[in-house]
């Protein structure tokens, strides 16, 4: 039988650590795409949740701007209305003889 000598079985034994490495490396990179993919995935998550919630508020504001224009024409109307309103009771006052009472606003 052949003895082995030193430099083999320190070869053997470099060979041996270096796959070890490559092996505890190879897991080292597999745990941390995982984790990587754990994290993408919760990131995804939330934005879904976030681009949502800006499609609800963008709904919201088309919803508010609809209502607003018309509410707007519809309070002018009013407004031309009431200062209408205003100046036939003045006159209507005036004509009976009746002291007019200052308006609160």
């Amino acid at each position: 039988m052949k003895k082995e000598t030193k430099s083999t079985a320190t070869l053997e034994s470099l060979t041996k650590t270096i796959e070890k490495l490559a092996v505890s490396t190879a897991r080292g990179f597999e745990e941390a795409e995982k984790e990587s993919k754990k994290r993408f995935e919760t990131l995804n998550l939330k934005f879904q949740d976030v681009f949502e919630e800006l499609g609800n508020v963008r709904a919201s504001v088309r919803d508010i701007r609809e209502t607003l224009g018309p509410l707007t024409r519809s309070i002018k109307s009013q407004d031309e209305e009431l200062t209408n309103l205003h100046l036939r009771v003045g006159t209507i006052e005036r004509k009976l003889g009746i002291e007019r009472k200052k308006a609160l606003l």
